[in-house]
Parts: structure tokens; sequence; C-alpha cells
């Protein structure tokens, strides 16, 4: 899995799975490659320490991070996602199960009630 830590929402890159780095806590597992686009030394600090490659990128990117020039494979792919603000997320965000749903507003830091309904979670996940 390669992971791209940015605060960018428009122009994400195919093949990444994005994550706020203000949410970061730990290195997640199963990753094998990680972007950071700003000041993060405590993240670039976590995944070296794991020993997986990390590329920092100025203090924000304009342009749009470009795959590595290995192609991704199947499973990259299936496992990369995108969630972040704005209208484009809204409809991303409503096509989730329940359960991804928990787990998203889990990684991001938002509690919940373990009984909420889809339209709850979903109305925590847009005020973001």
């Amino acid at each position: 899995m390669r992971l791209l830590y940015t605060k960018r929402i428009t122009g994400l890159p195919e093949g990444f799975s994005i994550r706020n780095p203000d949410y970061f806590l730990k290195p997640e597992n199963g990753v094998g490659h990680v972007i950071i686009e700003g000041k993060y030394p405590a993240i670039v600090e976590a995944y070296e320490k794991e020993g997986v490659p990390v590329e920092a990128v100025g203090s924000k990117a304009a342009e749009p991070v470009a795959a590595p020039d290995s192609a991704a494979s199947d499973a990259d792919k299936a496992e990369a996602e995108v969630v972040g603000l704005g209208q484009s997320t809204v409809k991303e965000l409503s096509d989730m199960s329940v359960d991804e749903l928990k787990a998203y507003l889990t990684e991001i830091g938002i509690g919940f009630a373990a009984k909420a309904t889809k339209q709850q979670l979903l109305e925590l996940a847009k005020e973001v």
C-alpha cells in the first residue's frame, strides 16, 4: 500500500491511500511507500523507523503528486481510497457501508454512538 499524507482535497493521485497528517497516531501496517506533503517530522521519523521509504514534499505541494514509476499492483489499486472534504466526497462517503464510515470516523478521531445510523454517521463525516 502507498500512502499520501496531505491536506489537499483536489488533484489527488490514483493508487494512493490518502491520510490527513493532522490525525496521524502511528505508522500503518503493510505500507510500502509514503509521501508527506508538509513538514511533519514525527510522521517521517515513525515510518523511517519501520524501514518504509518516505518522501517529504515542501510545505504545501501545489502540483499533484505523481505515482512512482513502478506500476501500481492490483492490490494497491484496490486499497486506494480517497476521503477528503467537499461535495465530491459527500458522494463517496454515502457509498460507504456503516462499518466503513465507523472506521473512517474512528481514524480521524470523531466519536459516535455505537448504534448510530448510517445517516447519523454521514452527518458527522460531513462536519469534518
